[in-house]
């Protein structure tokens, strides 16, 4: 009975959870904000519902990623939790969304506040209310208010389970003086150890010794049941179905894949095998054997599940610092450009989502990390907020610019100056499109002004214009009547009396008057007319030139093309410049060739020469007429307009 009793004490020994005096506390994160004491009660209220401590806690126990959720998803997050979750469940969940607000509140806070220094402010006047930060204070207050109500109340409920459980003790202490039948002691027993069962946990300080004193005193009452060994047997009989039915649910847990719940499902089921009861000798070491291999093979696929958990947290981290790396080497000193900036927001986006999408990784190094994460993205953010700032202030500058065109439209758009106002007009879109890109809030509306204003006064232009050519349909058909006349008459055979000719259809032909804008193509029919009939004179090819060009430039006038006006002015000067160039450079040549007058090479580059600057006289002549036309020109504007005015 010695050996049995022995053998007994062996197996609740190994049954006994570990000292919870070994085990490491927990330290918390010290986080800024909120700095209320409070008495947390995790270590101590902890008690005998578990026997062992879990190695891979810490690593099983991985929170969401709320570093990278706004603000207002934190606060959502925090309300749910406090207001549905199990209080004493949610306290790393509520510490993690804490530092997550407070440093992204803190940073907004410190970003207003060098912003009002910049703008002129001192730092002692600085007021910023965040509406954001009084919520979290309010919610994180009711946390620790309900989770100080949840402690206390827990506190009493262990106190008063140890009672009941010291008692219980006391009573199986006291069973083998009774002066009852073995059977009823036996009942009585029985009762007593059902109850224990039933009653939780209690204080982890007192866990070990109750639970000695409990195994020793029920170690006592099998002694005194080898009086009667029938009820010995059957009680051990019993225990044993009990444990088998025990070790097959380890098996089956054995064959499970390993999850968060594995090692709690364990735990329930060494606290079911503590609390069934010794079995008989020679079922003892194999009943525990068969319970303990199950249970190693648990452990083994949870170290093998865990340390892949842990390659796998350690392959994530890498890949996070290497994105880190290229966040803190991206260069953004030579932007310069808002579309420069768009293509490096991107990018950053993109390394951003990358660096997200891995997730928080539970791991030291990992708030390292996001703090490094935090400081490089400040760092762009800060560059960027200083471009578009500047940008800012340079739209505005062009906004001003663009105010300023548009008052000056504004001013036209009823003018009656149709030529000069349209000019001027014409000058200042091209202005207006120099400017460049204005804040985008007024752009449109400043636009829409401005092509209304510009409208207005083209519009009344087309009207004008109309109304002139109405007016001048008639001179459309005397100048018809001229092209028929000049197609259908003879050329004299004296060719001054030619040319005498030609210049009087040319006069009838200004006399004539501007045809309508539609109608203008009968300029070219009369100059091609006229070009006809003096190369049937008999003229020298200067002359030709000269009559033909001055026929040409008159159309130029008639018709008000200035723009192919003013292209025959830069073509002619072109061409003096090539001239002149030109005999320099044989002039050049020459001087670098001895010899007489007589040498063919002299002789050949003089003539060059002379025939270069005969027509060099005679673009200098063609340039000459058309200073004197324009003169005409505008004297004869300036003309009209002074009656107009005295209309």
């Amino acid at each position: 009975m010695a050996e049995e009793m022995l053998n007994q004490e062996e197996e609740n020994r190994k049954d006994l959870p570990e000292n919870s005096e070994n085990e490491t506390p927990k330290v918390e994160p010290v986080v800024e904000e909120v700095t209320e004491e409070e008495n947390d009660h995790d270590e101590s209220l902890e008690s005998d519902e578990h026997t062992e401590t879990d190695e891979y806690a810490l690593e099983n126990h991985d929170l969401p990623d709320y570093q990278h959720m706004p603000v207002d998803e934190l606060l959502s997050e925090l309300r749910k939790l406090v207001s549905g979750a199990p209080i004493q469940k949610i306290k790393d969940h509520v510490e993690a969304i804490k530092g997550a607000i407070l440093h992204e509140l803190d940073d907004i806070r410190k970003e207003k506040l060098e912003q009002f220094v910049e703008e002129g402010g001192s730092e002692i006047d600085f007021e910023y209310h965040q509406p954001p930060r009084e919520a979290f204070k309010k919610l994180y207050g009711e946390f620790k208010e309900k989770r100080r109500t949840y402690y206390k109340n827990l506190e009493k409920e262990l106190s008063n389970n140890l009672a009941i459980k010291q008692d219980i003790v006391k009573q199986i202490k006291e069973l083998p003086t009774s002066a009852e039948t073995v059977n009823d002691v036996y009942n009585t027993f029985k009762g007593l150890i059902d109850r224990w069962k039933e009653t939780g946990p209690v204080p982890k300080t007192e866990s070990t010794e109750l639970w000695r004193n409990y195994h020793h005193h029920v170690d006592n009452f099998y002694e005194y049941l080898r009086l009667s060994k029938e009820l010995r047997e059957l009680d051990f009989q019993r225990n044993l179905k009990a444990k088998e039915a025990l070790v097959e649910e380890a098996k089956e847990l054995a064959k499970k894949e390993v999850d968060s719940e594995t090692f709690n499902e364990l735990q329930k089921l060494h606290k079911k095998w503590k609390e069934v009861g010794p079995v008989d000798r020679d079922h003892r070491e194999s009943m525990w054997e068969k319970f303990s291999e199950a249970t190693r093979t648990i452990h083994d696929k949870r170290h093998d599940f865990f340390k892949q958990l842990r390659d796998n947290a350690a392959e994530k981290l890498s890949e996070k610092s290497k994105l880190v790396e290229r966040i803190e080497e991206f260069k953004f000193d030579h932007l310069k450009s808002h579309n420069a900036w768009q293509n490096a927001i991107k990018t950053m986006d993109e390394l951003r989502v990358k660096f997200k999408s891995l997730g928080r990784i539970n791991l030291p190094e990992n708030d390292a990390l996001w703090e490094r994460f935090r400081a490089a993205n400040k760092l762009f953010n800060k560059a960027k907020n200083n471009f578009y700032k500047e940008l800012k202030g340079q739209q505005n500058k062009n906004l001003e610019k663009k105010r300023a065109l548009l008052a000056k439209v504004q001013e036209l758009k009823e003018s009656s100056a149709w030529k000069e106002t349209s000019n001027e007009l014409k000058r200042i879109q091209q202005e207006w499109k120099k400017i460049g890109y204005v804040p985008r809030a007024e752009s449109d509306k400043v636009w829409t002004e401005f092509r209304a204003a510009c409208n207005h006064f083209f519009d009344r232009l087309t009207e004008h214009n109309k109304n002139q050519d109405k007016a001048l349909e008639g001179n459309l058909e005397k100048k018809k009547e001229i092209l028929d006349r000049i197609a259908n008459s003879e050329i004299a055979k004296d060719t001054q009396e030619a040319i005498e000719s030609i210049k009087s259809h040319v006069n009838e032909w200004k006399s004539a008057g501007r045809v309508p804008r539609a109608a203008m193509k009968i300029e070219d029919e009369f100059s091609k007319a006229i070009d006809s009939l003096y190369d049937k004179l008999n003229l020298s090819k200067r002359e030709s030139q000269l009559m033909k060009f001055k026929t040409k430039v008159m159309s130029y006038f008639e018709s008000e093309d200035h723009y192919g006006l003013n292209k025959e002015i830069d073509a002619l000067r072109r061409k003096l410049d090539e001239i002149k160039n030109e005999i320099l450079q044989l002039e050049t040549n020459v001087k670098m060739v001895s010899g007489s007058d007589d040498n063919p090479f002299v002789k050949e580059v003089k003539k060059q020469v002379s025939k270069l600057n005969e027509q060099r006289e005679l673009f200098k002549e063609k340039l000459a007429y058309i200073r004197e036309e324009r003169k005409k020109a505008e004297e004869k504007n300036n003309s009209s307009e002074e009656e107009a005015n005295n209309e």
